[in-house]
């Protein structure tokens, strides 16, 4: 058990890894191993999966690869490529490719998205199911389209569709809950949709996770009483944004800016 400074101090309780709930997910833009290792010293016991962003995997050396992915496992963190390589992959006819070599180079995990791709959710469905059954990978589901470009089906199905084939957790993509300002309404149906445990909320400003900290996003204005599940998100929202780095996503999916 880790010895921490100033533990005579009190602060909101968070369970040890792995856990189920109170999660934060980091995002690597292409950390160098040292400055990877930093931020990995500094708050892995606060980080519990890392999205190797975009494309960025298919511009490194695959040494180099591997030898992130090994770093983030020897800190218990899972490694997964962003889902927009994968929707790539698919107009390149290279889904096989992409997951084979996913498994090769040492990924636990992928995500699986349509922030850009145009897919039924049968199509993703299958996605998921031949990544977790075909090649042992676990696997992300991401919701949502980037700013400006129409939904197509509701994000509702599209969560009760990424759990059902399978996936272990599922994203909002930022920009349909905070793409102008925020959608109480939506988080809110969101929540309804599936266990809280179930979803990570991408947010795009520091000042999202100080909502989450004051309790203003999931609690609508309301009288509800805060839950064990949410005050530990809480937690690793508030811890997070202050120590990680301005390119990460904190508890419930925060991307983070330098915290002032």
């Amino acid at each position: 058990m880790t010895d921490y400074a100033f533990s005579a101090i009190p602060m909101l309780a968070r369970p040890s890894k792995p856990r189920v709930s109170g999660q934060t997910m980091m995002i690597d833009f292409g950390l160098g191993l040292r400055q990877q290792e930093d931020i990995l010293q500094l708050a892995s016991a606060y980080i519990d999966s890392a999205k190797i962003a975009v494309g960025v995997a298919r511009l490194l050396p695959r040494e180099l690869v591997e030898r992130k992915i090994d770093l983030y496992i020897r800190y218990e963190v899972v490694p997964y490529p962003g889902g927009q390589f994968l929707e790539y992959a698919v107009l390149c006819d290279g889904v096989d490719a992409f997951l084979a070599e996913a498994r090769a180079v040492g990924f636990p995990a992928i995500e699986v998205s349509d922030n850009l791709l145009s897919i039924t959710l049968d199509e993703k469905r299958a996605l998921i199911a031949k990544a977790r059954e075909a090649y042992g990978l676990e696997v992300y589901g991401e919701v949502g389209k980037k700013e400006g470009l129409a939904v197509t089906v509701s994000l509702e199905d599209d969560i009760q569709a990424c759990l059902e084939a399978g996936s272990s957790k599922v994203l909002v993509e930022a920009a349909e809950v905070f793409g102008h300002g925020r959608d109480k309404a939506l988080a809110a149906q969101l929540t309804e949709a599936a266990p809280l445990e179930k979803l990570m909320f991408e947010l795009t400003k520091t000042r999202m996770a100080l909502e989450l900290k004051n309790k203003q996003l999931l609690h609508y204005e309301s009288e509800q009483p805060s839950s064990p599940e949410f005050d530990q998100a809480l937690a690793g929202a508030e811890l997070t944004t202050r120590l990680q780095s301005p390119r990460t996503k904190s508890a419930l999916g925060a991307q983070q800016e330098p915290f002032t």
